[in-house]
C-alpha cells in the first residue's frame, strides 16, 4: 500500500506548473508527445480503481492504484488558506502518453456542490490558474483541469461543430500541415468537445453518482471582437428558456457589483446572459457544442446531438481579452469572479448535525451508537467497516434516517463479528446520505477485539497517553442506565467520581488521562450491584 505524497505550497501556482508542462500545439509534434484518448479499459480502470476511491476518501487505495497507471496522488496543504487538498495528477516521471488531466479534491468544501472546470487552460490564457484560485476561494468540491492543449493532436474528435482555432495561425505561425489537412474541426485534445476524453468520463461519473446535486462551472476565454466582456450561458442558445432556478442573471449582477466595487478601472463590464436577452439575438460562444454541457443538459449523444433541456447544472463562462486587458482573467481580478460565485451559490447545507459516534464490544458483537442534533433531508446512514483504518471500507448495512428533525435522535447498529476477528483493531465510520444524493462521512472510530481465550479486561491498550485506549464494558451492563465512573490516582489517593452514560466513558477517560501526569491509575465502573475495575499506566 502507498500513502499519498505530502507537499505544500500555493495551489494556484502548483496547477499552473501543470499547464506550463502540458503538450502544446506545435512543440509536441516534434517531441513525439501528441495527445491521444484513453482506451476503454483505461477509462474503466481509472474510474473504478483511482477516482472512485478518491471520491470516497479512500486515499491509500487511490494512491496505490494511481501508480499502476502512471498517476500519483498528492496530499497538498495550501499555505494561503492552510486547507488540505488531494491532487490526482500525472506522474511527472512517466513516459506514458497519459495526459488525461489534473483533478483536485477538496475533502472539506464549503460548496461541495460546485465543480470548477478549465478545459482549455493553455489556449484560454490564465484560465488554468484562475480556475485553481476560484476553486480554493469558493470552497468547491472538485477542480478539473485538462492535461493537454486543445490543439495538441491533429486527430479530429468526431464531435459535431466547427472550430478554426487549430487549423489557422497561432501567434503568427501557420498551423502544421496535419492540422490544415483536417480542416476546421474539433480535435481529440479539446476535452470540451470530445466525449472520449477522461475529462468527459469523469464529469459523467460524478454527475451519475449524484444527479441533482452538482453544478459544473467552466471557465473559458476569447479574443474575438465582440461587445461583451463576459458571456454567461448554460450551454444553450438564446431561444431556450431559463431553468426553473435561474442563477445566471444573479451571477451577472454579482460580477458587475464586485467589478464596480473592486477593480477601480472605471470601465463598466458588459455581461451577456444568453437566455436573458432574447431580443439581442446574441448567439456567440454559448457552449452549445460543449460535450460536458450537452451531457448535463440531458443529451443522449453528447458528441453529436444538441441538448434538449436547460437543467442549470452547467455554467459556461466566456471572458474577453481586449486591447491587452484580460479583465476577469487578470490575476489581480481573480477574486472578483470567485466572490461573485460565492454570492450566487449558497453554501452546501449539512444534512445532519452529528453530535457523537462511538462503539463498544460485547463478546463478538460491536455495538455502534450515534446521535444527531438535527436532520434536514436525511435519507439514511450507511455503516462501513475496515481492517486498516483509513482505507478499504466495506458496507455492513443501512440505518434509515428521520428526514427532517429538530430534536436529538439516537441510532444504533450491531455488527456481529464472524469467527477469526480476534486480537485486532476494527475501524468504523458512517456515510450519511441525503435525499438528493449528497453525502458526508463521519470520523473513523476504532474498536479492539480481544483474543477469544483471553480473560476479558475492562481496558485494552492500557498504557500510553490514552490515544490507543479501548473500553470493553461487561455484557451485564445495560446501555440505557448511567454508570458511576471512578478515576483513581493510586499514588495520590484521589478519586474523581462522575455519573456517565455508557457511550461517554471512553471520551471522559481519555480526557482525564491526557490531563494527568505519568503514573498508575485505576478505573472503576459501577452499575447497580455490578462493579468492575482495571489499571492504566500513564506514560
Amino acid at each position: 500500500m502507498t500513502n499519498p505524497i505530502v507537499e505544500d505550497g500555493d495551489l494556484a501556482t502548483r496547477i499552473q506548473t501543470h499547464v506550463d508542462d502540458m503538450p502544446q500545439h506545435f512543440r509536441n509534434l516534434g517531441e513525439g508527445t501528441t495527445y491521444s484518448d484513453p482506451t476503454n479499459q483505461e477509462v474503466i480502470d481509472f474510474l473504478a480503481n483511482i477516482f472512485s476511491p478518491l471520491y470516497n476518501k479512500q486515499y491509500v487505495t487511490a494512491a496505490t492504484n494511481a501508480q499502476t497507471m502512471d498517476y500519483q496522488l498528492v496530499e497538498f496543504t495550501d499555505n494561503t488558506d492552510n486547507n488540505m487538498y488531494y491532487i490526482l495528477e500525472r506522474d511527472p516521471a512517466s513516459m506514458a502518453n497519459n495526459y488525461w488531466g489534473t483533478y483536485v479534491f477538496n475533502p472539506s468544501p464549503d460548496r461541495g456542490q460546485l465543480i470548477i472546470q478549465a478545459p482549455h487552460p493553455r489556449f484560454d490564457f490564465r484560465t488554468g490558474k484562475q480556475s485553481a484560485y476560484v476553486f480554493r476561494q469558493v470552497g468547491a468540491g472538485f477542480l478539473f483541469v485538462s492535461g493537454t492543449h486543445r490543439c495538441s493532436s491533429p486527430t479530429p474528435s468526431g464531435c459535431a461543430g466547427t472550430s478554426s482555432v487549430c487549423s489557422n495561425t497561432i501567434s503568427g505561425l501557420a498551423a502544421p500541415q496535419e492540422f490544415s489537412d483536417e480542416g476546421s474541426v474539433f480535435r481529440e485534445g479539446d476535452v470540451a468537445h470530445n466525449e472520449a476524453s477522461m475529462f468527459q468520463h469523469l464529469t459523467e461519473w460524478i454527475y451519475d453518482d449524484n444527479p441533482t446535486y452538482y453544478t459544473f462551472i467552466q471557465l473559458h476565454g476569447f479574443g474575438q471582437n465582440l461587445d461583451p466582456h463576459v458571456i454567461l450561458s448554460n450551454g444553450k442558445d438564446e431561444d431556450t428558456p431559463a431553468p426553473q432556478n435561474d442563477l445566471l442573471s444573479l451571477l451577472r449582477t454579482q460580477i458587475s457589483n464586485e467589478w464596480d466595487n473592486s477593480s477601480g478601472s472605471g470601465i463598466s463590464l458588459i455581461i451577456e446572459v444568453a437566455h436573458d436577452d432574447p431580443d439581442d439575438n446574441f448567439n456567440s460562444l454559448l457552449g452549445t457544442t460543449n460535450t460536458q454541457g450537452r451531457f448535463l443538459n440531458n443529451s443522449v449523444n453528447s458528441c453529436g446531438q444538441s441538448a434538449p433541456d436547460n437543467t442549470g447544472q452547467f455554467v459556461h463562462i466566456e471572458q474577453a481579452s481586449k486591447n491587452g486587458d484580460y479583465f476577469l482573467r487578470e490575476e489581480a481580478h481573480f477574486h472578483i469572479l470567485g466572490q461573485a460565485i460565492i454570492n450566487t451559490y449558497i453554501q452546501a447545507p449539512l444534512p445532519v448535525d452529528l453530535i457523537s459516534f462511538n462503539a463498544n464490544i460485547n463478546k463478538n458483537i460491536v455495538e455502534l451508537n450515534w446521535q444527531t442534533g438535527w436532520e434536514e433531508g436525511n435519507s439514511h446512514f450507511q455503516v462501513l467497516r475496515s481492517l486498516y483504518g483509513s482505507d478499504q471500507f466495506e458496507s455492513l448495512g443501512f440505518v434509515m434516517g428521520r428526514g427532517d428533525s429538530d430534536i436529538s435522535i439516537n441510532y444504533q447498529y450491531s455488527d456481529t463479528l464472524p469467527p477469526g476477528f480476534q486480537n485486532q483493531n476494527l475501524y468504523y465510520r458512517l456515510k450519511q446520505v441525503d435525499f438528493n444524493g449528497s453525502f458526508e462521512f463521519s470520523e473513523v472510530i476504532r474498536v479492539f477485539v480481544p483474543p477469544s481465550d483471553h480473560k476479558q479486561r475492562l481496558l485494552y491498550g492500557n498504557r500510553g497517553s490514552g490515544e490507543d485506549l479501548n473500553v470493553n464494558l461487561p455484557t451485564t451492563f445495560t446501555s440505557n442506565t448511567h454508570i458511576v465512573f471512578h478515576f483513581v490516582d493510586i499514588r495520590q489517593g484521589t478519586d474523581y467520581k462522575i455519573l456517565l452514560k455508557p457511550c461517554e466513558i471512553k471520551t471522559v477517560l481519555q480526557q482525564k488521562l491526557s490531563e494527568s501526569p505519568p503514573g498508575v491509575y485505576r478505573v472503576i465502573l459501577e452499575q447497580g450491584n455490578i462493579k468492575v475495575s482495571d489499571k492504566y499506566l500513564r506514560l
